[in-house]
C-alpha cells in the first residue's frame, strides 16, 4: 500500500518531461526545480536544481546557475564537481572539462576523478572508441587514453554506434569503419546522417545513390531525400520507422523495407520514440504523430 501511494505521489506532485525507451533516469519537475527518478519511481534526485542535462542511459549533470558546483549522476551515484570547467558527456562515467591550465578538452574519469586525456577536442561516443580532434586531423583513444588502430588520422571522425563510426578520408569521402579500424570503402559517401540506427544510416554517395545503407555499405532502401548543405533532411530508425523529407514540406514515414506507411506535411520531424515523432508543423508551436 505504502509503495503505491508512493507511486501515485510521484505521478501527480511531479511532472515526468524526460524519458525514453532507452534511458534509466528520468527527469521530473517540481516548483521551478528538476530531479531524477529511476525507472522504478526511486528519487535519485529531489527537485532542487536549476539545470540537469541529460545523457545516454543512467548519466545526467545537474547544476544552479552560477554552476560552481555541480553533480554527477551515473551508474546510480552522485559525485560532486566543479561545475565552472564543465564541457559535456564522453561515454559512461567519462565526462568533459575546459580547464584554464589546459588547451583543449580534458576527458575526465568522473567516478575517481582522474583526468585521463587532453586534446583540442574529444566527442561523444556511445561505445568505449572516443573520437579525438589533434592539431592534424581526428583520431581515436580508448577510455585509458590510448591511442587506437596505429594512431590513423581522418578529415574528420564520428562516436561509434553499434560497433560502427563513419569517418572521412583525406579526399572528404566519408566511409563506414567498424570497431577494429577496418574500413568499408566499397562505397564512399558525399553526405550520411554520421551515425547508424538500427543497422541503417542515411546517405548519398559520391556515385549518386541516395536512401538507407547497412554496415556493409549494401543500399537497403533507395529513396530520395532532400539535404541542406552536409545535413540530411532524415531521421534514424527508432522502433523499425523513420520519416525522411521528401520534396518541399512533405515528409514520409517509411518502415525498415523502404514502404510508404504515411505522408505528413510538416517543417520539420524528430526521431520516433515509443511510435510518436516530435513534428513543426508552422513557426508557431510542435506537434506530435504517431506512426
Amino acid at each position: 500500500m505504502r509503495k503505491i501511494c508512493f507511486l501515485i505521489l510521484i505521478v501527480f506532485t511531479f511532472f515526468i518531461y524526460g524519458l525514453a525507451a532507452e534511458d534509466q533516469l528520468i527527469i521530473i519537475k517540481h516548483n521551478g526545480l528538476k530531479g531524477i527518478i529511476d525507472k522504478n519511481f526511486k528519487i535519485i534526485a529531489f527537485p532542487s536544481f536549476e539545470v540537469i542535462l541529460q545523457y545516454s542511459g543512467d548519466c545526467a549533470v545537474a547544476y544552479n546557475v552560477p554552476a560552481e558546483d555541480a553533480y554527477i549522476f551515473s551508474g546510480g551515484e552522485k559525485q560532486k564537481i566543479d561545475g565552472r570547467y564543465y564541457s559535456g558527456h564522453v561515454f559512461s562515467d567519462y565526462f568533459l572539462f575546459s580547464y584554464p591550465d589546459i588547451k583543449g578538452k580534458t576527458m575526465v574519469n568522473c567516478k575517481t576523478l582522474d583526468r585521463v586525456y587532453s586534446d583540442w577536442g574529444i566527442y561523444e561516443s556511445s561505445q568505449p572508441i572516443i573520437p579525438v580532434r589533434g592539431t592534424d586531423g581526428f583520431y581515436y583513444i580508448d577510455t585509458d587514453g590510448n591511442i587506437l588502430f596505429n594512431g590513423r588520422k581522418f578529415n574528420e571522425a564520428f562516436g561509434f554506434v553499434e560497433g560502427y563510426a563513419v569517418v572521412a578520408l583525406s579526399d572528404w569521402s566519408y566511409v563506414i569503419m567498424d570497431d577494429t579500424g577496418k574500413t568499408t570503402e566499397n562505397i564512399k559517401f558525399e553526405i550520411t546522417s554520421k551515425y547508424f540506427s538500427e543497422g541503417l544510416i542515411a546517405g548519398i554517395t559520391k556515385d549518386g545513390k541516395t536512401g538507407f545503407f547497412d554496415v556493409d555499405g549494401k543500399q537497403v532502401i533507395d529513396i530520395p531525400f532532400r539535404y541542406y548543405g552536409l545535413r540530411l533532411a532524415t531521421t534514424d530508425f527508432n522502433g523499425g520507422h523513420a520519416l525522411v523529407n521528401v520534396a518541399d514540406n512533405r515528409w514520409r514515414i517509411i518502415d525498415r523495407t523502404g514502404k510508404n506507411v504515411k505522408e505528413i506535411s510538416c517543417l520539420y520531424a524528430d526521431n520516433f520514440c515509443d511510435g510518436l515523432s516530435r513534428i513543426a508543423v508552422s513557426g508557431d508551436g510542435l506537434s506530435l504523430i504517431h506512426i
